[in-house]
């Protein structure tokens, strides 16, 4: 097998038809060259070797001597696999019934996967939990008009936090559903105004009174986000404000506030309790985003902010102040509602790493650390991502987040043979070509590194198939199963003599529901089978150009290179039976565990005792702000950014005077017009080049010692490392370093667009964005809600070392026919009386959404006791409007 790196990813760009041709680009995307001096947008001077998909095919993409060679080494994986049998005979049910089990297609009531393609043992369970706690906030009114806000509800231990304007309520979980009379009582108020008075004792010099005036008047106290953390070893609460302000409280202090209040008996009428802010931090504009890493002898703190850009506030431990001893100003392209740090990223320099999404379409990585000699914050650009969507969440996830699954098919719920043959042929070829997988299939049981270089289109309940209108569209692609049992034949036309009529401009109308008729099957005129085993890529369907072929050296190379090695290769299976060994580098039990305030628990954690008075930090003058900016941070020039990465030599020479003056550039184009055109027209054939460029970056990564590991591969940076991204519609499991792309939604999780309604179109437009993720780690459980009032239980799962996610459950999409007698118009929710009546049906919403305006998302674990016979289980609360529900979520094979 070729040792030589370059070698290697030219076999792989030819085993994928990848070609390249010289290109002057009008935009480019590629992360290197958008972070480079010099590159806020490009002209027209500089050739790039662009990437591209060779679509003139006269066969397979996968050689018949290739799939010999894969087919061989994937029945040796099987063959030593321990749980090879387990959920089996549950696979080929599905596969006997065929379209049987496809959601929406085979019953108008069947809208969760998991019901049915999912066996018993692996599924979770979802049960949404009455009564509700309506009007849940003080105001009864609090959330009736809509406001585009981050997460608003947090929940620590037993204790729930709801923001709603300048106010945050406290209630307790174990009160909060009771009678009216009584859960009211329980509730507790901070005003954050009452921090003003403090402010000007701060010892920081930017806090005049005019400055505190200023930065306290009461449109900036509007809550953004709040969330649970740890600060110097305590839990505590951090607020972002939409006047620029983080502000941090001491849990313990209000804790120990509503202990008090409860001893005297003040709980007749509600309570305010006046708690003094721990931490008051200055950003340069209005706060959507905070995270705090309290890991070692340094503390860093990051809020992301409408500047746009990332604050960064580095605290020592050592020192006796809170104030920070150094603050970074990182620009961003566009807005930043969300960042985290990456737990446990410490490399050996003592750097962490930060990664955040913006409103601009990018997903971004960075290393920082304090010098320890002048204590200054010292920044370096990792990678980018480029998604051509507003991206709304970044949550890091561990390889232990994963849920093991015994078969393919249970890692997305795709049934279909070819897409199964489709991944692990592109997953085996990739890991046999570069020289990363495994001596031995049964130590490691994973695949190599092909699981990571492939990616995977992950399904997703068609709903918008059950809405009164149908289909105007005769084809019809089954997501999840097949129309036959061999599991070829994904796709058919929908028999026009079915058709309902015809809608002018459209065409026939199809309306797939088993109403009318038993056989449903009967309706459609299947496509033949097709033996076309493929690669799929991240908007490859309308990114790839046409008449651009792999050259006939490139090929023939390619095909010497899989006689020689495909059948000659010879996995060491010698040992007839299966175990797994672990590495001493997978046993991580002194690392510090990382703080989860999810649990219920009656111990609120230790305390420490801080500070005596509110510290207040400012900074920057507010009359100044000058962010670094990516360029000033990469290290790299245009030239170099440009450089084809097969190439060992890259020129090192200073910027030229067009490099250096990006105020040309945004001349001729201005940032604006930058987004646009990504959105419209650059990204999708420039996917395919970014997916490339991470593929040799991977290559890079690797550690030289572990390619031929019986333990797999192992990468030098971030291992352990993936990032669940949401944009407005679609969802992407990607590395941590680098940021490649492995799983993603085709599909539109919520068709929002794709409903009938009577009214309120262009609210509900606007509210539909995926803004909400909440991770349920015990039960290896994601929740995505978008604002609109829609949630998607998804659970993160792994084979044989592919990662990747499938969708269980879908809430709050209520599909309703006409003549249903229950049925409501979509006012009962989007306008409320206020008196819980509902509006009279219009006879046109074919979808309720019941938790119309989701504001806030967060959870409680409850572990199981074996005592009284109860598994484990989470409550999911949401907020939506001024109502609070419960849903229990709990595994299937557990007895609650």
């Amino acid at each position: 097998m070729p040792t030589d790196p370059d070698e290697s990813f030219a076999n792989w760009l030819a085993s994928r038809r990848i070609v390249s041709r010289q290109h002057r680009p009008y935009l480019c995307f590629d992360s290197r060259v958008l972070a480079a001096k010099g590159s806020a947008v490009l002209g027209g001077r500089f050739k790039v070797k662009h990437y591209l998909y060779d679509q003139q095919l006269n066969r397979g993409e996968f050689s018949n001597k290739a799939i010999e060679g894969i087919e061989d080494h994937l029945c040796k994986l099987e063959k030593y696999s321990l749980i090879k049998n387990e959920g089996c005979e549950f696979v080929n049910s599905i596969k006997e019934g065929c379209d049987q089990f496809e959601p929406i297609w085979s019953d108008p009531l069947y809208l969760n996967p998991a019901e049915k393609l999912v066996p018993p043992n692996q599924k979770l369970l979802a049960d949404v939990y009455f009564p509700k706690a309506e009007r849940a906030f003080a105001n009864p009114f609090a959330h009736q008009s809509l406001s585009f806000k981050n997460n608003l509800a947090c929940i620590y231990g037993k204790l729930l936090f709801m923001a709603h304007q300048g106010t945050i309520e406290i209630h307790n979980l174990d009160c909060l559903f009771l009678e009216k009379f009584h859960w009211k009582e329980m509730s507790f108020f901070i005003h954050l105004k009452y921090c003003k008075n403090f402010a000007k004792f701060a010892a920081d010099g930017e806090m005049n009174k005019e400055n505190i005036d200023f930065l306290f008047m009461e449109n900036n106290f509007h809550v953004n986000y709040l969330k649970v953390s740890r600060f110097f070893g305590n839990d505590v609460l951090c607020l972002c404000l939409d006047g620029g302000l983080v502000l941090v409280y001491e849990l313990y202090t209000i804790v120990a506030a509503i202990k008090e209040s409860v001893k005297k008996k003040e709980l007749q009428r509600r309570k305010h309790i006046n708690i003094i802010p721990l931490l008051i931090l200055r950003v340069p504009e209005s706060c959507w985003s905070v995270d705090i890493l309290d890991e070692g002898p340094v503390t860093y703190l990051a809020a992301g902010h409408n500047g746009p850009g990332i604050t960064i506030f580095a605290f020592d431990k050592n020192h006796s102040s809170l104030q920070p001893v150094d603050s970074y100003e990182l620009s961003s392209f566009h807005n930043v509602p969300n960042l985290t740090f990456i737990p446990g990223s410490h490399d050996k320099n003592g750097f962490i790493t930060l990664a955040f999404c913006s409103i601009y379409g990018n997903v971004t990585t960075v290393r920082l650390g304090l010098k320890q000699f002048d204590k200054k914050i010292q920044v370096r650009i990792m990678d980018s991502q480029f998604f051509a969507a507003f991206c709304w969440t970044v949550t890091p996830l561990k390889k232990k987040d994963f849920l093991q699954v015994p078969k393919f098919e249970l890692l997305n719920l795709n049934y279909q043979t070819s897409f199964k043959r489709s991944i692990l042929y592109s997953v085996t070829q990739d890991s046999l070509i570069l020289d990363c997988h495994p001596s031995s299939a049964y130590c490691s049981g994973e695949l190599g590194i092909g699981a990571l270089t492939t990616q995977i289109p992950v399904p997703v309940a068609p709903l918008e198939w059950g809405c009164q209108n149908g289909i105007t569209n005769s084809n019809l692609q089954l997501r999840f199963t097949s129309f036959d049992k061999k599991g070829a034949v994904t796709k058919a036309q929908l028999n026009s003599e079915n058709a309902e009529f015809v809608v002018p401009g459209y065409g026939p109308l199809f309306r797939v529901t088993r109403d009318s008729e038993q056989n449903l099957g009967e309706r459609v005129i299947k496509d033949s089978p097709e033996d076309n085993y493929r690669h799929f890529y991240m908007f490859g369907e309308r990114g790839c150009l046409q008449n651009e072929h792999l050259s006939d050296d490139a090929f023939k190379r390619y095909d010497n290179f899989i006689f020689k090695n495909f059948n000659s290769h010879e996995n060491d299976n010698s040992h007839g039976v299966y175990y797994h060994v672990w590495s001493d580098l997978d046993d991580d039990s002194g690392s510090q565990e990382p703080f989860d305030p999810h649990s219920l628990r009656e111990n609120y954690g230790t305390h420490t005792h801080l500070n005596d008075k509110v510290t207040v930090y400012c900074p920057i003058p507010l009359t100044r702000y000058n962010p670094t900016s990516f360029p000033d941070i990469c290290g790299f020039t245009l030239a170099q950014a440009f450089a084809d990465p097969m190439d060992r030599l890259v020129e090192d020479r200073p910027p030229t005077s067009d490099e250096r003056n990006s105020q040309f550039y945004d001349h001729l184009f201005p940032v604006d017009g930058l987004l646009a055109a990504g959105h419209l027209d650059e990204q999708p054939k420039w996917a395919l080049h970014n997916h490339a460029r991470k593929v040799r970056h991977l290559l890079n990564m690797v550690e030289s010692n572990s390619k031929g590991s019986p333990f797999g591969y192992r990468l030098s940076e971030l291992d352990e490392d993936f990032l669940f991204v949401t944009s407005a519609h679609h969802i992407y499991l990607i590395k941590s370093h680098p940021l490649i792309v492995t799983s993603f939604t085709k599909d539109r999780i919520f068709p929002v667009n794709r409903i009938t309604l009577c009214s309120r179109h262009e609210f509900l437009m606007a509210l539909d964005r995926i803004n909400f993720v909440c991770h349920i780690k015990e039960l290896n459980c994601i929740v995505v809600a978008s604002q609109v009032g829609l949630l998607s239980l998804l659970r993160l799962t792994e084979y044989n070392g592919i990662y990747s996610f499938r969708q269980e459950y879908i809430l709050g999409w209520n599909p309703q026919m006409p003549g249903d007698q229950n049925a409501q118009c979509i006012l009962t929710y989007t306008n409320p009386d206020g008196l819980g009546n509902s509006c009279p049906y219009c006879g046109i919403d074919d979808v309720v959404l019941p938790f119309y305006n989701i504001v806030g998302l967060d959870y409680s674990y409850v572990p199981e006791d074996k005592l009284n016979c109860r598994g484990a289980y989470a409550i999911l609360y949401v907020l939506s409007g001024n109502s609070l529900r419960r849903i229990k979520i709990y595994p299937g094979s557990h007895t609650n």
